[in-house]
């Protein structure tokens, strides 16, 4: 998925859940940071864990996740897809 769509999944989020208070640096940086981690996930993953966010009745978070939580969903729906990338990858060569 392109860093904007992913930017903007997060953006969408971080709006309509609750969260810390943050100047717009921050929270500039917050999302670039999350986004910057994402990206190395499959579209399809991203879009489950973050897209999710925004899904009413859905989405278990109340509160913009954390960094931690973020890693922790992309990793557990997204491992599986990626160590086979690698594998095919690796064979290839």
């Amino acid at each position: 998925m392109a860093k904007d769509k992913i930017v903007f999944l997060l953006t969408a989020a971080y709006n309509v859940l609750a969260h810390r208070n943050q100047d717009n640096m921050d929270r500039e940086t917050t999302i670039s940071m999350y986004a910057r981690v994402a990206s190395d996930y499959p579209a399809d993953v991203v879009d489950h864990v973050i897209g999710g966010l925004l899904k009413p009745g859905q989405g278990k978070n109340k509160f913009f996740p954390s960094f931690h939580e973020i890693g922790n969903d992309l990793e557990m729906f997204g491992r599986d897809r990626l160590n086979l990338r690698d594998a095919i990858e690796r064979a290839a060569t």
